[in-house]
């Protein structure tokens, strides 16, 4: 049930540090630097100066989660600290103080007003969080193989994070980036029609989301409309550029 949770407060903390200003590495470096025998002299060439480590632990309803902050140099760990949470308070929070925690660190400050409208996009439900990044996981296969089992799967895992959560604009927004994947493979006007409304819905949930214009300015674009695209795409990176003020 929940073995998308450590990469539910992954990404969560990723996307939190890179508001904050941090230079953040995307999880496929990441992964790569962690695979590698050579981890330490590989990070110093990419330049990284520190990396997080964490341990989540599940008992009963109780959800632990162990931090440690290490110089890439050394491999010392510089700072760590303990989290709990229970599972129905959902991630939020728990990615929250681990975030403010870790910008404090590395004087960075991240403000809480950026952290609450990020809260407002997501979702208080634990399992519609996982059923969305289950969804990404599936999503990524459908990218890699076309195969339209993964397709299947990733679009179950989507609809069941709406399920849980009618109003999770993010779901939404990954819905219509599904369709979107498969329009591109197949141009049938059913997958075209699905990622409209899927971006239109995630539209009407919170406008302020740069992704949801980007996926609206994609839909445009493969209607030919290109002139409203291009406004959605510049809408896109003002809203971004915004939220890194």
């Amino acid at each position: 049930r929940y073995q998308n949770l450590g990469k539910g407060l992954a990404d969560g903390v990723r996307t939190r540090l890179s508001i904050a200003g941090l230079s953040i590495l995307s999880p496929t470096s990441s992964k790569e630097l962690k695979a590698s025998g050579q981890r330490s002299e590989k990070m110093q060439n990419s330049r990284v100066e520190k990396y997080l480590e964490g341990t989540a632990r599940l008992e009963k309803e109780t959800m632990s989660v162990a931090v440690n902050l290490i110089d890439s140099t050394t491999e010392a760990i510089i700072w760590a600290r303990l989290y709990e949470g229970k599972l129905e308070e959902g991630l939020g929070g728990i990615v929250d103080e681990i975030s403010l925690d870790v910008a404090r660190q590395v004087k960075q400050p991240l403000r809480k007003d950026k952290l609450h409208a990020l809260q407002n996009r997501g979702s208080a439900n634990l399992d519609a969080v996982i059923a969305m990044y289950a969804g990404n996981e599936a999503e990524i296969k459908y990218r890699d193989s076309a195969n339209e089992e993964d397709f299947v799967e990733a679009l179950r895992s989507y609809q069941k994070a709406i399920a849980l959560d009618p109003d999770y604009c993010l779901a939404y927004v990954h819905l219509g980036d599904l369709y979107e994947a498969r329009f591109v493979e197949t141009d049938q006007a059913a997958d075209l029609q699905a990622m409209v409304r899927a971006y239109q819905k995630a539209h009407d949930l919170d406008a302020s989301v740069p992704q949801v214009h980007v996926g609206l300015g994609w839909a445009y674009f493969h209607q030919g409309r290109f002139d409203s695209a291009y406004a959605s795409f510049k809408k896109a990176l003002a809203l971004d550029s915004a939220e890194e003020r």
